[in-house]
């Protein structure tokens, strides 16, 4: 593993006759610059795949930025698992804008070290989402490191200059909501009555390229359901999807919105949202 080593260098000045300026506080030794996010990407030899990609995406110089920056970076490994599951002989042959995206789907601003991650969201730099919204990233620390349910951060706390580096043992691919469904175990009882019964009509739905908003529903919430009406379960839980927009919550105002559930006459059915309080 690569350290910075900062040197300490302490002089008997009397003995050695070296004479040296100094300040109201004494003699200030030098030290050695503490490398950049690239340059010490470079000098572990495992995060080689990581900086060819950097270079051919052009990413370097982003990454050389006063930031600071969080990079969850894959092992050359990682890269080869990468391109063999997608059918890439080698990097050169992944598209540049599909690269760059995977790339900043790695990068979080600000420094997390690994004692400052807990299990919840982060937003990566990746502008890939709709309308170039940036991505997401679950983050859970429940056993180590995991990110998006994937990817396992195997070494911790490389410190550069202008960030950290955690490195990753497998590439942190471009989710859709059905991957995020899947990546937190607070929607498992969604996910479970989304494949009832070997169902995959609503999964490939949410996989396809949308864009949706889903009003998810975590497990406990599935605890006080009661369909005491005997609706289609399939109908219930697209009433909680709104087609055709992507509805961050800060676009979100007092409205009503269409879902894919439908009543009788094959109306779609509305959801009122109320942002009143």
């Amino acid at each position: 593993m690569t350290k910075t080593l900062f040197v300490t260098l302490s002089f008997i000045l009397v003995l050695l006759g070296v004479s040296c300026s100094t300040d109201d506080d004494g003699f200030t030794p030098p030290t050695e610059s503490q490398p950049d996010i690239v340059e010490l990407a470079v000098s572990i030899s495992d995060l080689s795949s990581l900086v060819e990609a950097l270079n051919e995406t052009g990413l370097v110089s982003a990454l050389q930025a006063d930031g600071p920056f969080t990079v969850f970076a894959p092992s050359n490994d990682a890269f080869t698992d990468f391109l063999g599951d997608n059918g890439f002989a080698n990097l050169q042959e992944v598209p540049v804008e599909l690269l760059t995206q995977i790339l900043l789907n790695h990068v979080v601003s600000g420094t997390y070290l690994a004692s400052d991650l807990t299990t919840g969201y982060l937003s990566s730099s990746s502008t890939a989402g709709p309308d170039g919204a940036n991505l997401s990233l679950y983050v859970n620390t429940e056993n180590g490191v995991r990110i998006n349910g994937l990817s396992r951060v195997a070494i911790a706390n490389e410190e550069a200059s202008n960030g950290v580096i955690h490195i990753v043992d497998a590439v942190i691919g471009l989710p859709n909501i059905t991957d995020h469904a899947t990546f937190n175990p607070s929607f498992s009882t969604l996910v479970e009555n989304l494949t009832l019964g070997g169902n995959t009509a609503f999964t490939s739905l949410l996989a396809s390229e949308g864009p949706f908003t889903v009003f998810a529903p975590l497990n406990e919430a599935f605890g006080d359901f009661e369909n005491q009406d005997g609706n289609d379960l399939n109908n219930i839980l697209a009433n909680h999807v709104v087609g055709g927009v992507a509805a961050f919550s800060s676009s979100l105002n007092t409205s009503y919105l269409h879902t894919l559930g439908e009543n009788p006459d094959e109306d779609l059915l509305s959801l009122y949202i109320n942002t009143d309080d």
